[in-house]
This record gives structure tokens, C-alpha cells and sequence, in this order.
């Protein structure tokens, strides 16, 4: 008998690692499949569009799985993990070097704030707690709707120790821009979610876009956000004035869609952030329990109804005294940009760690004027 178990055992284990290796065999040949594929067709294909989101997390298998491959001296797999490895680090490594930028004498950064504070978000006095100890000049937020204003307004009053905060909020998009100095609207199309303001800075006129598009899981909806962002790409070619255009993007650096902005635009994250600057979803926020609907929904149907009542057991869906789910496991994505023009200098580049109840982590961006110069 113990001939026969150990025998199984035997069987069982080379089976377990016929499946593992052969599965290590499958990633390292789809990561190969995948770089060509992200040129062409691209983000159209839903399983690129994800790897291009969670990209650098790939590295957390691949590096060991690498690193095994050489222990166990299979060179062929080796060398296909190895490429998508190198290619992948590369694609991540300026976040990790040091950079330097020359300040200029005279001339006070601009700090400028993306927040996009989440629409169930009730706890204002958090939210602007937050923000008033950061001090930005220019904040844009998403996803402020209604019930927020009087809350924001009345806590606003007192965002500037030596002066009232400006505000400009479009109650169509639920975006707003929040500043130390003057604003004035600028016409924008409402449709792609973009808010424009005109900001006089003791320095100069400049324009700040807030924008907010659509999510890019679905096919349609990614669509979408290419349309709006290649139209406001299209805004940003024409226009040659000073520019910040921040907001939720709700796509990564490694998007098709980011790409129609990085062009014309330079990103602060990029220029002087330091490491990945993963900014959703934010720890500390709660989800709402959507499963508690159709849990109901499963519960009230005639068959389930009869089974628990035959056990003799209550009919009561799981979590019921949870209607939001607490989440805990960090930040996944940089999905939240602040761009700006060549009239700028980055000089910090920074993400919040408290998100104020949001699923976003705000993050924060120091510019200054390349040139003192006045316009005509």
C-alpha cells in the first residue's frame, strides 16, 4: 500500500510541474506575443489593453520566474522571459533616476493639485482638511457633484489664510477648479469632460484644462476616451500658450490613448516624480457591496427559496450588514496626470499618501515660468 502512495506522490508531483513549467512556458510566450501586439492593433485588444495597465506589476513574476529559469538551466525559457524582462524594465527605469531641474531666481512655483475626490465621497471636512495643509495654488477636481457645493463652499471660505479662494465649478461634468488667483471660463465641450479656465497669476495669463475621461475596461467605452483625448490632443496642438492640463485620465503611461497627450505636453510625473507614483486606487477607501442586490435577487428565486427552507436555514445574503467593502491592498496604477507646456520647469512631483475617503490619491505638481519675460 505505502509502494502505491508513494508511487502516486511521484506522479503527482511530476504532473504539478509538467503544469507549472508549461504555464511558465505560456506567460513567457504571450509577454513575446505581446510587445508586437502593442503596436499593432494595439489597445483595441482587451488583453493588451490590461497588460498595458498593470504592466509593471509583471515584473513581480517575471524576475523570479527568470531568475528560476537560470537555476534550473532551462536556457530557451530563459531567453523568452529574459526579453520581455529587459524590455519592461527599460520601459520603467528613467522613474527610478535621480533628476535635477534648475530653479529660477525670482520666480515662485506654481504648486498645482488633481483630486478626483469620488462622487460618494461625504466626508468633505476630510477633503478639504487635506487639501488646506497642502496649500495649492490651482486645484482641479473630479467627480464633485451637487450635494458637495454648499459643504465646499462654506469649507473654502477659509482655504487661503490671506484671501477667498476662487472657484469655477460646471455642475455637467462635476468638475471643478479651485485657485489663489482669478478665474475666468473658458467655452470648452462639455462632452469629452473637459473643464477650461483662464488663471491671472501674478506672473502671467495662463490656460488650465481639467479633464476627466471615460474608463477604458469596455470596448465602447475605450473608444470613447480615444475620441476625447484625441480631440483635446488636437486642442493642445493648436493652442501656444502657457498650458497645465491635469485631471483623472483613467489610462497609464503605456496606453495608446496617453500617447495622443504625451507628444505636445510634457508630464511631471515624468520629468521630476520619483518611483512608480501609483495614485488608484487609494487604501483606505470603501467600495460599495454591489453583490448584495443580486445575492437578494438569487435568494427570492423559488428553487433557492425551497432549499433553504427544507435545511431550515434563513435566507440572508453574505454581508448583509456591509453595504461598503473597506479596501486594503494599495495603490495599482498611475492613472491621475498633470501635462504642461514648454512655457514650464518642473520642479517637484509628488503623490499624496491620504486620499480624503477617495479612491485617488491626489497628487501634486510644482511648475515655473521658463522666462520672466512679460507678453506683448
Amino acid at each position: 500500500m505505502l509502494k502505491y502512495i508513494i508511487l502516486y506522490l511521484v506522479k503527482f508531483r511530476r504532473f504539478i510541474q509538467r503544469f507549472f513549467w508549461r504555464g511558465v512556458w505560456m506567460l513567457g510566450s504571450g509577454l513575446m506575443l505581446w510587445y508586437p501586439l502593442r503596436w499593432w492593433p494595439g489597445d483595441r485588444l482587451l488583453p493588451v489593453r490590461l497588460l498595458n495597465y498593470f504592466m509593471p506589476w509583471l515584473l513581480v513574476a517575471l524576475f523570479p520566474l527568470l531568475l528560476l529559469a537560470i537555476l534550473t538551466r532551462r536556457k530557451e525559457l530563459a531567453l523568452c522571459l529574459t526579453i520581455p524582462t529587459i524590455g519592461i524594465s527599460l520601459s520603467l527605469a528613467p522613474q527610478f533616476i535621480p533628476t535635477t531641474t534648475p530653479v529660477l531666481a525670482d520666480n515662485r512655483p506654481l504648486k498645482v493639485m488633481s483630486y478626483n475626490v469620488l462622487y460618494t465621497n461625504q466626508d468633505i471636512a476630510r477633503i478639504v482638511a487635506m487639501i488646506r495643509a497642502e496649500q495649492p495654488d490651482i486645484i482641479l477636481l473630479q467627480e464633485v457633484v451637487k450635494p458637495m457645493i454648499p459643504a465646499f463652499n462654506e469649507e473654502l471660505g477659509t482655504l487661503y489664510p490671506d484671501q477667498a479662494a476662487h472657484v469655477i465649478y460646471e455642475p455637467a461634468i462635476s468638475q471643478a477648479v479651485v485657485s489663489r488667483y482669478p478665474l475666468t471660463a473658458v467655452d470648452s465641450d462639455w462632452q469629452g469632460r473637459i473643464q477650461k479656465v483662464q488663471v491671472d497669476t501674478p506672473t502671467r495669463l495662463i490656460q488650465v484644462w481639467n479633464i476627466h475621461p471615460t474608463t477604458a475596461i469596455r470596448q465602447y467605452k475605450w473608444q470613447r476616451q480615444q475620441q476625447d483625448l484625441a480631440r483635446i490632443s488636437q486642442e493642445v496642438a493648436e493652442f501656444d500658450g502657457p498650458l497645465i492640463l491635469g485631471g483623472d485620465f483613467n489610462t497609464t503611461p503605456q496606453s495608446d490613448n496617453y500617447r495622443l497627450i504625451s507628444p505636445y505636453l510634457h508630464n511631471s510625473h515624468e520629468q521630476v516624480g520619483w518611483r512608480l507614483g501609483f495614485s488608484y486606487p487609494a487604501e483606505g477607501y470603501s467600495l460599495p457591496n454591489h453583490t448584495l442586490a443580486w445575492q437578494w435577487k438569487l435568494l427570492t428565486q423559488r428553487p433557492i427559496r425551497k432549499l433553504f427552507k427544507w435545511i431550515g436555514l434563513n435566507r440572508q445574503p453574505i454581508g448583509r450588514d456591509y453595504k461598503y467593502i473597506p479596501i486594503s491592498f494599495g495603490t495599482l496604477v498611475r492613472i491621475d496626470h498633470i501635462f504642461y507646456s514648454d512655457h514650464f520647469i518642473a520642479t517637484k512631483a509628488t503623490i499624496l499618501t491620504d486620499g480624503g475617503g477617495s479612491d485617488h490619491l491626489p497628487i501634486m505638481a510644482e511648475l515655473q515660468f521658463k522666462s520672466m519675460t512679460m507678453p506683448d
